[in-house]
């Protein structure tokens, strides 16, 4: 099996959960997030499914009990297997997508953004965890990330023969940053709540999805306390982006 086989196989679940929770630090920013989706999802008041998209080793039911885990690969634990540049999900049934650095990995992300516009319900809300075009991040995503990195692409498309060997890093930072007003001109149907910059050094410390980790798990609080205060020097110190997106109504 070669190396970007291993990665999009199914069979990597148990390792990637492993890892997830055997980080403190690494679960700790998983957490920060999922309650960050639990916070939005309080304010939007229409009914309809909760669905993550690429879910994999997810644990969002602690927070969002009712969502639906999905992906593109078998993984355990799934509720439904979702395409998501081609969702047979009904007209205006979804209240809420999640998508935890999943963003990136969509081939088509104008093809993702029509279905989600077809399924949202008007008040829905697309959630959005990605990785961000920091000063620091950047040269970590184009250097030593495993992941490709594209800033400079032209085309909001990439070949996507694997769904997760396959990328662009900068894709949310091209299409919500460089390409905003080519998003608004496509989708006026969609409203862009927040962008909200975060985590400058906590996964990098964590290790990520790798093996180690540079510091233990107790040092969390001094971790998130440095990168709360980072932020708040600029908010290009960060590594990551948690945007909130809703359909008009």
């Amino acid at each position: 099996m070669s190396t970007n086989d291993s990665i999009d196989h199914p069979s990597r679940y148990g390792e990637i959960s492993q890892l997830i929770h055997g980080k403190k630090i690494l679960r700790k920013f998983y957490e920060s997030i999922y309650e960050r989706c639990a916070q939005s999802l309080q304010k939007i008041t229409v009914s309809g499914d909760v669905i993550e998209l690429g879910a994999g080793a997810s644990f969002l039911k602690e927070f969002v009990p009712e969502a639906l885990y999905s992906d593109v690969l078998d993984y355990p634990g799934m509720d439904r297997k979702i395409n998501a540049t081609r969702m047979e999900l009904p007209d205006q049934s979804v209240r809420a997508f999640f998508l935890m650095n999943v963003f990136h990995h969509i081939p088509d992300v104008e093809a993702f953004l029509s279905e989600a516009r077809r399924t949202l319900k008007p008040g829905g809300a697309l959630l959005i965890l990605d990785q961000y075009k920091g000063w620091l991040s950047a040269w970590i995503f184009k250097n030593i990330h495993h992941e490709p990195y594209f800033p400079e692409a032209a085309s909001w498309k990439f070949e996507g023969t694997g769904p997760l060997s396959d990328a662009n890093g900068a894709l949310a930072w091209i299409v919500f940053n460089r390409d905003l007003g080519h998003f608004k001109q496509l989708f006026p149907e969609f409203e862009i709540v927040s962008i909200e910059p975060r985590a400058p050094l906590r996964y990098w410390v964590a290790g990520g999805l790798k093996t180690w980790s540079m510091l233990p798990g107790f040092l969390n609080p001094l971790v998130e306390g440095i990168d709360n205060l980072l932020l708040k020097l600029s908010s290009q110190l960060a590594s990551f982006v948690y945007i909130e997106i809703r359909k008009k109504q």
